[in-house]
């Protein structure tokens, strides 16, 4: 297996259309694996124009894993401020993270989180954190290993 690289994906870069493609195979997964809000039509291209403009680094970053002159993967990675009545801590937040099914278990996922971790730690944040879907179980573990621990469960109900 090739050596694994991490870099930043910047708005204008040629990997960007990937990484959409990434953002709806990890719907499609999750959709089909009982995720009750799945992505809407042309939701990876909304998902992108929405933090676009915040991945220059500074609040925000997309990172890729790159094997060859392939992604493998990505992580984008947000600064959060908790509430006041929390403390206003600098929160670092992983709202997505993928990894090709054949690059799994290669430790692609890993260095990804390693690097959103350096990066969340040279900004100085309080925490990490992060949301997983309930139905997502190799997530929940791979989480696991990676340190985090279970501290929320959200709740969804539609109206009857």
């Amino acid at each position: 297996m090739s050596e694994t690289n991490i870099q930043q994906v910047g708005a204008d870069s040629p990997y960007v259309a990937s990484v959409k493609e990434m953002l709806k195979d990890l719907f499609s997964y999750l959709s089909a694996n009982g995720i009750l809000m799945p992505l809407t039509a042309n939701g990876e291209e909304i998902w992108f124009k929405s933090i676009e403009k915040t991945i220059d680094g500074k609040f925000g970053i997309l990172l890729g894993a790159f094997t060859d002159s392939t992604i493998a993967g990505f992580v984008h990675c947000m600064i959060r401020f908790a509430p006041a009545y929390l403390g206003t801590h600098k929160v670092g937040y992983i709202s997505q993270l993928y990894v090709n099914p054949i690059h799994r278990k290669t430790s692609v996922g890993r260095l990804l989180v390693k690097s959103a971790e350096e990066w969340f730690k040279s900004k100085n944040v309080h925490s990490f954190e992060l949301s997983v879907h309930a139905t997502n179980s190799n997530g929940i573990r791979f989480w696991k290993k990676m340190g985090f621990a279970d501290e929320l469960i959200q709740m969804r109900k539609f109206p009857e």
